[in-house]
């Protein structure tokens, strides 16, 4: 097979996956969307844990903690990242052994997924069999630009009717993203779906 038609395949794949996802990825997110936005439109969310990583199959491996909208029906959710369609050096971030007994958070609409693990996002797609990884996520970072464990707590806050203060990327250099240094913070909240920096951003962190 010709590199021209291996690359042809790759992007024949990933057009399926996401004419597959149908109306439903378009409708989970816009670009960007706020937190809440994410909260009110989600079919399930969960805080989950890294248990395992498979470099040589590009599978993640998770174990649920705990549910906080809906029921992910499974206590293990296998992701396949493959590299061919994340590209490699990002499919490797997740794909560390250093990953496992972190904090993940899965932000679920049907059969389409944002996972965070650490402070880096992705999007999986479900064919009806099995959860693979379409590309690394970056304008999440706008939406929520902290870690994993932090927006476990934050979400239970905002799905409780409670506002919050985030970190987010609006506006962010290349140099500020790279670095991992959001430049702005955002209030946040169900009632707070559309994306309004010039109502929703603060000064501080501080409420």
């Amino acid at each position: 097979m010709s590199s021209l038609t291996r690359r042809l395949v790759v992007l024949t794949a990933a057009i399926g996956a996401i004419v597959a996802a149908g109306n439903r990825g378009v409708a989970f997110v816009g670009w960007p969307d706020t937190l809440g936005a994410f909260c009110h439109h989600a079919t399930q969310i969960a805080v989950v844990r890294v248990e395992a990583v498979d470099e040589d199959k590009g599978v993640m491996t998770y174990r649920k903690v705990r549910d906080l909208k809906g029921t992910i029906a499974d206590n293990v959710v296998r992701h396949t990242l493959p590299a061919r369609t994340m590209g490699a050096n990002q499919a490797k971030r997740f794909l560390n052994r250093d990953n496992v007994g972190k904090t993940a958070v899965l932000m679920q609409y049907h059969d389409v997924v944002e996972t965070l693990v650490g402070d880096s996002w992705y999007r999986a797609f479900h064919d009806g069999n099995s959860w693979t990884g379409a590309w690394v996520d970056r304008p999440m970072h706008w939406t929520y630009g902290g870690s994993a464990d932090r927006l476990a707590g934050i979400l239970a806050e905002v799905l409780a009717g409670r506002e919050a203060i985030v970190p987010s990327y609006e506006g962010a250099t290349n140099q500020q993203f790279e670095a991992r240094k959001p430049p702005a913070w955002m209030r946040v909240g169900l009632e707070r779906k559309d994306w309004n920096p010039t109502r929703d951003r603060v000064a501080t962190e501080r409420k």
